[in-house]
């Protein structure tokens, strides 16, 4: 059994005492067993203090009671203020099971359906494949079994994306895989079921949440958003661990991916989350969620690949395996300067939540498995031990140094910005003598691979290199940038898009003159928006915009470059180059 969890965690990579035993004489009475939380506080912050956790809370159930609900270390390091059950993280993916608890709310009074194709809410949805446009419902974006890519990288680092402009421009997105035949997880999927909850109902898919889920259960501390962290009483703050040291991070702006990893709570709240689900969907003396409808909430819709032979798939918003003999139902949730972890067996009324201010931190699993072992009264397992070592191989496989090549061609040709309607623009700059990708709120230093591929970093604190391709054309010019944003080997294409200062008149006009070139006058005319090159005795050239210069049309490998003053005001030169080899054009008037 241990080895099968140890396979599944491998797999997911973000990402227990024996009960007494003994012989017994006539007269002795039965030995208790251990309580499944002795000793937790202990455990606890040494699990903290081996992956260098700032903060942690704890909650746990058992049979249908809060046993625990405790924080752990400080909510930020120069504070000192302490982490309480109350205190506010990051639940980053957690959210998604409220987004489908919630439309599970609507299911039942008729207001959006699991199973009617979705285009009834939202007409202009179109994907790639229109007989799966036609067809594709909220249960299969919230399974994770539509065949699109997750679309992560977008939602977060695009604050600016429009959710409802979004749904006609999918069909620029490529599937990765047959509809409804397998299991891809897809943060897209929920900004498609936010829209389709707002179209159906007038109101937006935070204020839903709220008014079906966190008001009637009395979630009081769980809001939205970075402003939801920042206006909080008690919050944590985000931190990430560079070079053996806590960096805190800024908040992420997750608000475009809201339905898919936008809410933040605590463990005091989680814990009220998890009894919902316990309970069949009953808070209190009311039955918030009927009991068929937390069932379908929790029933495998896509099976998802298993190391140990196991049952393993996604429900809706859930993920659900078997452990230890148990059914269990479980999510992490993983936003830059936060982790979060829930499961529970609700056969057995249990359950655990670990939130953490630190990103992508293994401790959360440690200490939920440890505790859930515990609870179930499985044989000992050194989670920690084990996650430390898999920790080390996976950083070590992952900073190891990959070739580089000698990068042959200027960078100055790869320099520009590049576009795609649903994954947006990706600008290339030169960095001294190197080149680097930003991305909205990120900027990614690039290595050169060989042959026109780069990779560079995600992010530093996600030491992940994500490749980039240059594609050129016959003529040698680049023309679009691929990037795999996926990591499948199905890089996206973004179409190089011209500065737009080469397309202004006003611009245009400080590059017309005469020029001296090799002992001859070349002059530089312009004719609305289009410059032309006249050499003596040749027919004149259309200077074509590309990227921060000009292409020589009809000429292969040829561009033209402008020097401006320091004012900005008047050309001081102009560099004529063809296969890698400058000419200089002095500016004559």
């Amino acid at each position: 059994m241990a080895f099968r969890r140890f396979l599944a965690l491998l797999c997911a990579l973000l990402v227990i005492a024996n009960l007494g035993g003994g012989s017994l004489a006539a007269a002795a009475p039965l030995p208790s067993p251990p309580s499944p939380l002795a000793d937790v506080d202990a455990f606890v912050e040494g699990v903290m203090a081996d992956w260098h956790l700032p903060g942690m809370a704890v909650g746990v159930i058992q049979n249908g009671q809060v046993v625990l609900a405790k924080g752990y270390g400080e909510r930020g390091i120069d504070t000192g203020l302490p982490v309480t059950e109350n205190t506010v993280f990051g639940i980053a993916s957690l959210t998604k099971a409220f987004t489908t608890a919630t439309i599970q709310s609507l299911a039942e009074d008729g207001t959006l359906s699991w199973d009617l194709p979705i285009r009834d809410y939202l007409p202009g949805l179109r994907l790639k494949d229109p007989w799966v446009s036609d067809r594709v419902t909220a249960r299969d974006w919230a399974s994770h079994r539509t065949g699109m890519p997750s679309v992560d990288l977008p939602f977060l680092y695009r604050p600016d994306i429009d959710p409802a402009a979004l749904m006609t421009n999918l069909n620029q997105v490529d599937p990765l895989y047959d509809f409804r035949t397998t299991y891809r997880y897809s943060n897209l999927g929920y900004v498609v079921l936010g829209e389709a909850m707002r179209q159906a109902t007038g109101q937006t898919w935070d204020a839903l949440v709220r008014d079906r889920i966190l008001n009637p259960l009395g979630m009081s501390s769980t809001n939205f958003g970075p402003a939801g962290l920042e206006t909080a009483a008690d919050s944590a703050l985000p931190y990430a661990l560079q070079e053996g040291k806590l960096v805190k991070l800024p908040y992420s702006d997750t608000t475009s991916a809201g339905p898919g990893g936008a809410m933040n709570s605590s463990v005091a709240d989680m814990l009220k989350w998890l009894s919902l689900h316990l309970n069949q969907g009953r808070v209190d003396d009311r039955q918030l969620l009927s009991p068929g409808g937390v069932a379908d909430l929790h029933t495998i819709q896509i099976s998802k690949p298993s190391a140990s032979g196991s049952f393993n798939g996604y429900a809706l918003g859930w993920d659900v395996e078997e452990y230890g003999g148990h059914l269990m139902l479980s999510h992490s949730g993983r936003n830059p300067g936060y982790g979060a972890y829930i499961s529970m067996v609700p056969q057995k009324g249990m359950g655990v939540v670990v939130l953490t201010n630190l990103d992508s931190s293994p401790a959360l699993f440690v200490v939920a498995n440890h505790l859930m072992d515990r609870l179930l009264g499985m044989p000992a397992f050194d989670w920690n031990a084990t996650m430390k070592a898999m920790s080390e191989a996976d950083l070590a496989a992952m900073l190891a140094p990959s070739p580089t090549a000698p990068l042959l061609r200027d960078p100055a040709v790869y320099v520009g910005e590049y576009i795609h309607p649903v994954y947006g623009t990706v600008r290339i700059e030169l960095a001294g003598e190197n080149l680097q990708a930003v991305y909205y709120s990120t900027t990614i230093p690039l290595t050169h691979k060989g042959f026109g591929h780069f990779a560079g970093p995600i992010s530093p604190e996600t030491p992940i290199d994500l490749p980039f391709y240059f594609e050129t054309s016959v003529k040698g010019e680049i023309t679009r940038l691929l990037v795999d944003f996926e990591l499948e080997g199905r890089p996206v294409a973004l179409t190089r898009i011209a500065d737009p200062k080469l397309r202004d008149p006003e611009y245009l006009k400080k590059l017309v003159g005469q020029y001296s070139f090799m002992g001859d006058v070349v002059e530089i005319t312009l004719s609305g928006t289009e410059l032309s090159l006249n050499l003596p005795g040749q027919p004149a050239f259309v200077l074509l915009p590309l990227g921060s210069r000009f292409g020589l049309k009809g000429v292969p490998e040829a561009y033209v470059t402008f020097e401006l003053d320091e004012k900005g005001e008047g050309v001081v030169k102009a560099v004529l180059e063809q296969y890698g080899y400058p000419f200089e054009m002095e500016r004559m008037k």
